[in-house]
């Protein structure tokens, strides 16, 4: 009977070592799904992470372009606005021009040193409010308050006068 017992004991345990070997192997092949799902992840993450820099670079080197081409732009904007009067299509004599760059480019006194050598009547001098623009650049909000002040006759021409007082100096209208 004890014999028997035994070899019932070790049917039992044997069963028993079979489910646990058979749980174990499928907790084996969980963990290496696992596994190998990780490994995919942490593939997919590297490869954005990648993608990633790889867009930062170029996004970085295209902004630095874009800053670049900008200045350049600006620059030549500001030289083209200098030499604007010298151009050989320029419509006006160059020293007519008077440059002030803020917040327009040019006061033009067309023909006032004509009329006060007589070489013409007053009514061919023209005082001209001038800005330069290159591409697509716009009139800004100032340039176009200014345009609209002289659209609506808001231009006047006003004398100061400085009045020695005291060592100090006064402004006088007239």
């Amino acid at each position: 009977m004890t014999i028997n017992l035994l070899i019932l004991l070790v049917i039992i345990l044997t069963i028993a070592l079979f489910f646990i070997i058979k749980q174990l192997l499928a907790l084996k092949q969980v963990i290496s799904q696992q596994a190998i799902t990780i490994a995919n992840t942490e593939q997919q993450m590297a490869e954005q992470q990648l993608k990633h820099v790889e867009e930062l670079d170029s996004a970085v080197a295209k902004a630095r372009k874009k800053s670049l081409d900008a200045q350049r732009n600006f620059v030549r904007g500001q030289v083209g606005e200098h030499f604007t009067p010298f151009m050989p299509d320029f419509p006006y004599n160059p020293t007519d021009c008077q440059f002030l760059g803020k917040p327009i480019d040019y006061v033009i006194f067309q023909n006032v040193s004509e009329c006060v050598d007589g070489l013409v009547d007053i009514s061919e001098v023209q005082i001209i409010l001038a800005d330069v623009k290159t591409g697509n650049s716009r009139l800004t909000k100032s340039q176009e308050v200014i345009k609209k002040a002289i659209t609506n006759g808001q231009v006047y021409f006003k004398e100061f006068r400085l009045k020695e007082t005291d060592s100090n100096f006064r402004i006088a209208t007239s």
